[in-house]
């Protein structure tokens, strides 16, 4: 029985210490082109950085791993659709953080550097306008670099490639000035083509595992414990393979080991050689030296202490991973409203809590290992529960020991910003104003607006840019403000000269934003959303690529609020009707994935739309000076065309009776046109007011038209009589139509009746 019992026992126990993932599906791990951290090597095999870490974790843990290659997008789509595990190498951010899973424990920091040719000089940011820049097509450098571009109010020119080699051929056959690319792979290849770093870092981030959705807490938690143990070893494999791949310079403590010794020696010598030959003679001199060096000392600390910036001297122990703050000035006690004394020899991240979200901790840590300065424009910083703008210089002193000189720009941007509001308000307040003149097709540059940033939202756009393409679906058509009145209020459809006048406002539009800073960028959109992806657009009959992608975006938004929204001359279509016909101009006027985008996004939306009848005094004004007849106050022949169509396609109208006036042909002849014209006109305003829940027309110069919504007999006895034309010779007869029955719906086929 007790060997029953133990036998059991290890049999339980044999069980419970297994190793369970032995018995798990292989984990799918996604890899795609990204050398050195990432890439196929010439045997096929998955190698690099990323590569060798997880493989160290996936042993300890005994996981089986599937490499499987794709292009970066199908890497991201796969992952999100639950087809992959894990991602190696992604960059984090808040966005990408909506649609996949990452580990708390950064792998690594990284930036992408924009490299000049050897031999060129450039100071900032600002020196990259009207300048050409090789770009990945499609990375989140391209979009980085074009969003600073658009801050910094420049506009440098991009050429698209497909990979790093592409880019770097690029350069060497001068087809751009500058080319961005991953700090890794750039330093590693930047001698053998003749390149050189500049200052302008782009997109700083931390990168991390990314992982499928809700689905892999165990898989996260496990490969962080094991990144947290590896990180806190100095000799650990972790540290081994950022030396075998990721190593751009030679370790800052052994450089300058190197260099104190060297210099200690020659120092040395030069002593003993000055003490020995001339130490008499020398002595004099050399106090006055000494002195010399203690008044530029002073004169040192003196800038230091005094400068109006404020200043901050941090010192490290571990190679630049955790910085001390050793000197700070006035300024920045001033700045901070804190002391020196309670600062003094505390770590960086416990004085600016929070700090590190905005990238300045990543930059320092750069400026120390590279030893080039870094400027910093200003830029928004949180710590502290603070939000501050602060212009940054970081350099590094031949002690080894980081300067930071800064700036408060915080006043400055707030006043900045007030003066955008403000401008914002006047333009908004000139784009509500075109709106209030044209009832009909108000709130359209809010809708287009709306639907424009819900479609780059489905596209996976930051949300800065959908901000940006919001500004500019409401800005769009500012340029109806020089619009004449005659056109842009006109109810019926236009002619070919009033289209062709109208669609100047497109250039009106750009001109307004370009003569305002903070919209300029704008303008490239506004003027292009009328273009058509086949050429077929105005004003400058750009096709494809060419047309800015945004506005890309906004000319299908535009199109399908212009298809939903009633005229008085045409019907809306459904949602469903105008999504359609978007669809079937896949290619010719749209692009295919905008389309399937909108699609996707609009077709819930639920439209309010607006009465096609004048309804306030002001609609009826203008509906009088359009469609009245002058002479009897009546609608004229126009709008009963227009009438007719309309009721067409739902039979609000189902009466119609034509009366005629017999014999005033005569009576214009024997008593003038003057006496027939005020006949006309009580006549008209006598139906006007019998009929007034009806619509009354004058078909013909006495012919008179009343359309009702329900079955209607006139009595025509009472109305020669109340008009005085019995006394004139004058009679009436009458023509009664059911509208449907009969099928009249056009001027044509009512005349055709009688």
């Amino acid at each position: 029985m007790n060997l029953l019992r133990f036998f059991l026992i290890s049999l339980s126990l044999f069980f419970l210490v297994s190793p369970v993932c032995a018995f798990e599906p292989p984990v799918k791990v996604g890899i795609y082109q990204n050398n050195p951290k990432v890439f196929i090597n010439s045997e096929g095999v998955a190698a690099g950085f990323f590569v060798d870490l997880i493989n160290v974790i996936a042993a300890k843990e005994q996981w089986k791993l599937e490499y499987i290659p794709c292009l970066w997008n199908e890497c991201l789509k796969m992952l999100e659709q639950g087809q992959l595990d894990i991602m190696l190498d992604v960059a984090y951010s808040a966005s990408r953080e909506q649609r996949f899973d990452f580990n708390n424990e950064a792998v690594i920091s990284s930036w992408s550097v924009i490299y000049q040719k050897k031999g060129n000089s450039i100071g900032s940011i600002l020196d990259l306008d009207k300048k050409i820049i090789v770009v990945l097509r499609g990375s989140i450098q391209y979009r980085a670099i074009k969003t600073t571009a658009s801050n910094f109010g420049i506009s440098p020119g991009y050429y698209e490639v497909d990979s790093f080699e592409e880019a770097l051929l690029s350069i060497d056959e001068n087809k751009a000035d500058f080319v961005l690319l991953n700090r890794f792979y750039g330093h590693r290849h930047m001698k053998l083509h003749n390149l050189a770093a500049t200052n302008i870092l782009i997109e700083p981030s931390g990168l991390k595992f990314a992982f499928s959705k809700n689905k892999n807490k165990h898989l996260i938690q496990t490969i962080d414990q094991h990144l947290r143990r590896l990180k806190q070893k100095e000799d650990s494999i972790y540290y081994s393979l950022i030396d075998k791949w990721l190593l751009i310079t030679p370790s800052p403590r052994i450089s300058s080991m190197v260099k104190w010794i060297v210099l200690s020696l020659l120092i040395l010598l030069i002593l003993l050689f000055v003490l020995f030959l001339r130490q008499r003679k020398l002595q004099h001199k050399v106090n006055d030296q000494s002195q010399e060096i203690e008044d530029k000392q002073q004169l040192y600390r003196d800038f230091f202490e005094q400068s109006k910036s404020a200043n901050i001297i941090y010192t490290t122990t571990d190679n630049g991973e955790t910085f001390f703050i050793n000197k700070v000035n006035q300024m920045m006690e001033q700045i901070e409203g804190l002391k020196r004394e309670d600062i003094v020899n505390k770590k960086l991240h416990e004085v600016f809590k929070g700090a590190e979200k905005s990238g300045i901790f990543d930059v320092i840590k750069q400026v120390y290992r590279t030893g080039q300065p870094c400027h910093l424009p200003t830029t928004l910083i949180e710590y502290n529960n603070k939000r501050v703008w602060r212009d940054n210089y970081i350099f590094k002193l031949s002690t080894g020991e980081l300067v930071a000189s800064y700036d408060d720009r915080t006043k400055e941007k707030e006043l900045e910003f007030k003066q955008m509001e403000i401008y914002e308000k006047t333009l908004f307040s000139f784009v509500e104003l075109i709106e209030q003149r044209d009832s009909y097709t108000g709130r359209h540059s809010q809708r287009v607006a709306v639907y424009s940033r819900m479609v780059a939202q489905e596209m996976y756009f930051s949300e800065k840019d959908c901000d940006l393409i919001y500004q500019a679906g409401m800005l769009h058509d500012i340029g109806k403000v020089i619009t004449p009145d005659a056109i842009l209020l006109k109810p019926g459809s236009l002619n070919i000269e009033e289209y062709q006048l109208i669609q100047s406002h497109v250039q009106s539009s750009a001109d307004i934003l370009k003569k305002t800073p903070m919209y300029s960028h704008l303008s490239e959109i506004v003027i292009a959303h009328h273009e058509r992806y086949d050429g077929s657009g105005y004003p400058h009959g750009l096709k494809g690529d060419e047309i800015p992608f945004f506005a890309r975006i906004m000319s299908v938004c535009d199109a399908f609020d212009a298809m939903t929204t009633n005229r008085i001359y045409k019907g809306r279509k459904s949602v469903h009707e105008a999504l359609s016909e978007l669809q079937s101009l896949v290619g010719i006027h749209y692009e295919k994935e905008i389309v399937s985008a909108a699609t996707k996004v609009l077709s819930a939306i639920k439209l309010d739309y607006a009465s096609q009848f004048p309804e306030t005094q002001l609609e009826q004004q203008r509906f009088a000076y359009f469609f009245n007849d002058q002479l009897t106050g009546v609608y004229n022949q126009n709008y009963l065309s227009i009438i007719l169509r309309r009721n067409h396609l739902e039979y609000k109208y189902s009466c119609l009776n034509i009366i005629f006036m017999k014999k005033f042909t005569q009576y214009n002849e024997l008593f003038g046109w003057k006496s027939g014209d005020k006949l006309l006109s009580k006549f008209g305003k006598i139906l006007h007011e019998q009929f007034s829940q009806d619509l009354v027309f004058r078909l013909h110069g006495d012919d008179f038209v009343i359309m009702s919504e329900i079955h209607n007999e006139i009595e025509l006895h009472n109305i020669e009589k109340n008009s005085g034309l019995i006394e004139k010779n004058i009679s009436l007869s009458k023509v009664h139509f059911h509208i449907e029955s009969d099928e009249i719906n056009t001027i044509e086929s009512l005349e055709n009746k009688f």
